[in-house]
């Protein structure tokens, strides 16, 4: 479960998001829609992790989120980017592996339980092919 309590976040003088309170359970899906401006993209970010909010707090499985290692956190929570740049093309396969580095050490490679573990994803999004 992924909680918020009383997120409160802005920057400079303006004040995006005030008193929010979210609860996620496992299984959940949501949208998210507002206007430009209206804080969605910032609670998403404070959701993550990537901001920290001025008041509140953000649990996971009743944990703050500062309470985990990067390392642990990227096991439980994987962000794509709307927009993104790389300077290399890759393979769908390859994005999608990227998602195992958290199960890796330094100089390790994949193994034939990442490459699976990867393809079955893209099986159950039905674009393997």
């Amino acid at each position: 479960m992924l909680c918020a309590q009383d997120i409160c976040f802005g920057y400079g003088q303006k004040d995006i998001l005030k008193n929010v309170d979210l609860t996620l359970n496992e299984g959940d899906v949501v949208s998210l829609l507002g206007p430009n401006g209206a804080g969605k993209s910032t609670l998403i970010k404070i959701l993550l992790g990537l901001l920290q909010p001025q008041s509140g707090k953000v649990l996971l499985e009743e944990k703050m989120l500062n309470e985990y290692s990067a390392k642990e956190l990227a096991k439980k929570i994987a962000y794509v980017p709307q927009k993104s740049f790389s300077p290399f093309s890759y393979k769908v396969l390859e994005v999608v592996m990227m998602g195992r580095l958290a199960y890796q050490t330094l100089f390790s490679h994949y193994t034939k339980e990442d490459r699976l573990v990867s393809q079955k994803s893209l099986d159950m999004l039905g674009i393997r092919d």
